[in-house]
């Protein structure tokens, strides 16, 4: 292993901020996946990579690459609750997802705006191997859950 683990979760951060959380980010104009949008960020010897299947619901996988090798991995499947506009669950996501986790920034910490808000909860939270749930409420009212799963590759 010829990286640390705060090397591993700095690169991640810095990935993800320049990716899906990133408004003004492109996905790879044609996916590896046939359907799906992609993410690709590299920087020195590290590589991520975001692929995602989603209309209202959906999911993907992050991957994250050292020298060519994969090292980590997240599952994500998230979805809608009642009828709540999409677009701006969406847009309220991306913001959110800005805010990184202070001990996991795998995804976004706790924020709040107008009437919503996002928390993610871990039962597990370490990056070498981790579970839990993302949620977002309007008006106090769960809108949004997110399942997000991952660790290290070995």
């Amino acid at each position: 292993m010829n990286w640390t683990k705060e090397e591993l979760l700095h690169f991640i951060e810095e990935a993800s901020l320049n990716t899906y959380a990133n408004p003004d980010a492109k996905t790879i104009p044609v996916p590896l996946r046939s359907g799906c949008d992609e993410f690709l960020y590299q920087s020195g010897d590290w590589k991520y990579h975001d692929s995602y299947a989603w209309k209202k619901d959906g999911g993907g996988e992050e991957i994250v690459y050292f020298k060519g090798e994969p090292i980590w991995v997240m599952n994500y499947y998230g979805y809608l609750i009642g009828k709540p506009d999409a677009k701006e669950i969406y847009r309220f996501l991306h913001v959110a997802l800005q805010k990184r986790h202070a001990t996991l920034p795998v995804r976004g910490d706790t924020y709040e705006e107008s009437n919503l808000r996002y928390e993610v909860e871990y039962e597990k939270n370490s990056i070498e191997n981790f579970h839990g749930v993302e949620r977002i409420r309007q008006n106090e009212e769960l809108v949004y859950e997110c399942y997000v799963h991952g660790g290290f590759v070995r």
